[in-house]
Order: structure tokens, then sequence, then C-alpha cells
């Protein structure tokens, strides 16, 4: 299953709603994983470790020390109150492509639109014949975006595109 529609937009409210629920924006793995199979009854508790496992899969939570935390702005999220995931959420098979969660991260924070955010990077990428990544990188750079999660991951796919000409 790929992750580019209502599966993606369900992951992120799911998420959304369990840190809105606490009130917090760093919770541990046990608080998601209690809140979300015996509090809410949504799923399973590995289904519920699943659904943080995607979390992180996807880059939409961080994790260290002090617990999880979501990668993007959780509060401007607006959950109806009858909210309840389908375990759909849980099936992952791809990550989302590169170039869309930098995307995605560039929206969060700026919240601009997708198609201004995407035509920027093209256009940043035709002015500087680079790769879309870097452009991409350049993009949120220029709105003091910090995708610095992201760089190991464009500087291997950018290899590994070189190696394949």
């Amino acid at each position: 299953m790929n992750f580019f529609g209502d599966e993606m937009e369900e992951l992120r409210k799911s998420l959304a709603f369990l840190f809105q629920r606490k009130g917090r924006n760093i919770l541990t793995e046990k608080e998601l994983t209690m809140s979300v199979s015996m509090d809410l009854n949504w799923f399973s508790p590995d289904e519920a470790k699943r659904l943080i496992d995607v979390g992180l899969e996807l880059k939409l939570l961080t994790k260290d020390d002090q617990g999880l935390s979501p990668t993007f702005d959780y509060e401007a999220l607006t959950i109806p109150i009858d909210f309840f995931p389908s375990k759909n959420i849980l099936e992952v098979e791809s990550q989302e492509p590169l170039l869309l969660a930098i995307v995605r991260n560039i929206q969060d924070k700026t919240k601009l639109d997708k198609n201004k955010v995407m035509a920027e990077i093209n256009k940043k990428q035709n002015t500087l014949k680079v790769d879309i990544e870097v452009a991409a990188i350049l993009v949120a750079k220029k709105y003091d975006v910090d995708i610095s999660g992201f760089l190991r991951e464009v500087e291997s796919e950018i290899f590994k595109r070189a190696d394949q000409n």
C-alpha cells in the first residue's frame, strides 16, 4: 500500500489526536500504546505498537530519550469528535517517497499550498540544474525549515541514481 492519500491523512489525524488528547508534545511509547489500545480501544496492544512503528517509518514521529514527538504541527489539525481510524493505516509496504516527505515537512512548517511548494522546488531545480531533492532542501532552507533528518537519505538517493547512470 502506498501512503499518499487518505491513509496518510488518517494516520496524521490519529497521531495528532493522541497528542492533543494528552496535551503534550512528547509521549512515551507506553503512554501511546495504552492510549490507543486500552483508553480508546482503537487497536490491540500489538497493533498500537505497529502504529508507532509506521509513524516512525514515515517520519511523522521522532524518538529520543524522552519519548516520541510528532514532526508535524499536530495542534493545527482538526479531528472530528467521532474519529476512529481504520486498520489500513497499519499496513505499510513502502515508505512515502522522499521528495513528498520533504514537501510535506515544508508545508507543515510554512502552511504553504503543496502546489506552491512544488512549483518553487521545480523552479529552483531548473534554475540551478540540480537534483530535485537538492532543490527541495534549498527551498526548505529558504523558509528556515529544519530538514536535517532527511539529509542522509537525500545523499543516498542521489548516489544511488548516479550509480544507475
